[in-house]
């Protein structure tokens, strides 16, 4: 039995009065979100609820927002259709989760940048229009630097390939040259 679930946003009782209260913070907080909130629910689920109540308002191309987790989630936690499941390939955006300890750093942005680079290349699912990360703890220094100069950021990955990404996408590694190869890390 796999541990992978999907569920799609449903209304929360006194959730979406709770949402817009803070969502105007939320909304311009980039890579940091009230640690408060998070305490009381899992980040994966808050950010269902926000993408679904707050973000959907803002943003009317929304049309379904899902929650995936666990083994299988092939680096996808949360994810916002702007396109009806009617639609032969859908645009979306993907909510990156990180609930830990510290700040997530370059070898996490690595390894989850990673996932989704290979199964969109792969084919299991198109590109993200965008990709986000969350995080009640903010992201250290020289990510945030990687984040606000994508050609290092792909390089980053490229170069680091093998360390942060070979072996932890999936049981039988994918060797950098593949991701050195076509269009790995250059969406179509």
């Amino acid at each position: 039995m796999s541990s992978r679930r999907v569920e799609t946003a449903h209304a929360v009782p006194g959730c979406k009065r709770t949402l817009a209260r803070s969502g105007r913070r939320i909304a311009n907080l980039g890579f940091s979100i009230v640690s408060q909130i998070l305490a009381l629910q899992s980040s994966e689920r808050f950010t269902l609820e926000w993408a679904s109540e707050y973000l959907a308002m803002k943003r009317p191309e929304i049309v379904e927002v899902q929650q995936r987790g666990g083994a299988g989630d092939k680096g996808r936690n949360v994810l916002a259709w702007h396109d009806p499941n009617t639609v032969p390939v859908r645009k979306w955006t993907l909510y990156q989760c990180k609930h830990y300890a510290s700040a997530p750093g370059t070898s996490t942005a690595a390894t989850e940048i990673g996932k989704v680079l290979f199964y969109s290349h792969r084919g299991d699912y198109t590109f993200p229009e965008e990709y986000h990360f969350v995080t009640y703890k903010g992201v250290t220094s020289p990510f945030q630097d990687l984040l606000d100069k994508p050609e290092d950021l792909r390089k980053f990955i490229i170069d680091n390939w093998d360390e942060h990404c070979q072996s932890k996408i999936r049981k039988r590694p994918l060797p950098r040259r593949a991701a050195e190869r076509g269009s790995l890390l250059q969406p179509p």
